[in-house]
């Protein structure tokens, strides 16, 4: 048995398979480009992370007086109200390997 439409006859209502095909591929590109993005960011979060790791546990050691004596000496002198001229003297120091992951900073002696 056959059903007949009621109504007026034409079109039926919906998308078009072309349609359909080229939604999902405008979704698909969309989401390989923010999927790309998420990526990206991510790598960037990482490395900004190490850096602050390191940079963090390098100057807990330069806190703690450690790293290698350098040959520069930093001169400060003050001049008093008296007339009278005060020295200190700070040593250059340094904290890490050579590279990124390097410290420089000066020691009162």
């Amino acid at each position: 048995m056959a059903y007949k439409r009621k109504g007026r006859p034409g079109p039926r209502a919906g998308f078009s398979l072309v349609e359909v095909i080229v939604s999902v591929a405008l979704i698909a590109l969309i989401s390989t480009g923010f999927l790309y993005m998420m990526a990206a960011n991510s790598q960037l979060l990482s490395r900004e992370y190490r850096l602050d790791r390191s940079s963090y546990e390098l100057g807990a050691l330069a806190d703690r007086g450690e790293g290698k004596a350098g040959e520069k000496v930093l001169t400060v002198y003050f001049q008093m109200d008296s007339g009278e001229t005060l020295e200190e003297y700070f040593r250059e120091y340094t904290v890490g390997e050579d590279g990124e992951n390097r410290i420089t900073y000066f020691r009162h002696e």
